[in-house]
């Protein structure tokens, strides 16, 4: 039987348009429900597959971000897959313009040099992250919320 997959939306976060899909492998109590590891990422990747071809059908950039770790407070391992869904920019004005792009969706910015790395401030980066974030009416029209 498929255990349930939990659809998170990540708050806090500068793109507001990136959601975590769980299935914690063990249950309320914290038992190992005995499912393997291979059943519980086909589960997954089921129910994102289904909003990745919708993404792929509309030409939306995205990026998938997966991870099999212990959540904090829990004994458990949780697979856990990232859904970053993004504008896409394609014109950039100058070597220093950043593509926000798979790495940036988590927190790991690309630069070109020191300079530019030094003239970056923490609020700016969040500002372009914000800005790269899709429509909530697209997100109600996938389905995401």
């Amino acid at each position: 039987a498929s255990l349930k997959v939990n659809l998170y939306r990540i708050c806090g976060w500068p793109l507001t348009s990136i959601f975590e899909f769980r299935e914690d492998s063990a249950d309320v109590q914290g038992k190992s429900t005995g499912k393997p590891e291979a059943d519980v990422f086909s589960d997954i990747s089921s129910v994102v597959m289904h909003f990745v071809q919708k993404l792929q059908e509309r030409n939306v950039a995205h990026n998938l971000v997966i991870s099999n770790d212990r959540l904090p407070g829990k004994g458990s391992r949780c697979t856990r897959v990232l859904l970053a869904i993004r504008h896409f920019n394609s014109s950039t004005n100058s070597s220093h313009d950043m593509q926000v792009a798979s790495m940036e969706t988590v927190g790991w910015w690309i630069v070109c040099d020191r300079k530019h790395f030094d003239s970056i401030k923490s609020e700016n980066l969040d500002k372009m992250l914000a800005s790269t974030s899709v429509a909530e009416s697209l997100l109600r029209e996938l389905g995401l919320c």
